[in-house]
C-alpha cells in the first residue's frame, strides 16, 4: 500500500516535491517512537533531526528560488 501511495504521489505531485517529503520520515518516526513508546532522545538524535530539518529548508528555498 505504501508503493502505491508512493507511486500516486510521485505522478501528481512529481519526483523532487515527493522525494523532498521523504527525508522528513525519520524525524517523523522518531517523534512517533518517542510520543507512542517513550523511547528517550539523545543529544545526537536532536543534532540529526535538525540536520535533516535544515537540508529540507534549504531543498525547498531553492527550488523556490529556481522556479521564480
Amino acid at each position: 500500500m505504501g508503493y502505491s501511495l508512493f507511486y500516486i504521489l510521485v505522478e501528481k505531485g512529481g519526483v523532487s516535491r515527493v522525494m523532498i517529503q521523504l527525508y522528513l520520515a525519520p524525524v517523523f518516526s522518531v517523534v512517533g517512537g518517542m510520543l507512542l513508546l517513550g523511547e528517550s532522545v539523545t543529544i545526537g538524535t536532536l543534532l540529526g533531526g535538525a540536520a535533516m530539518l535544515l537540508a529540507v529548508w534549504i531543498a525547498t528555498e531553492r527550488r523556490r528560488t529556481v522556479q521564480k
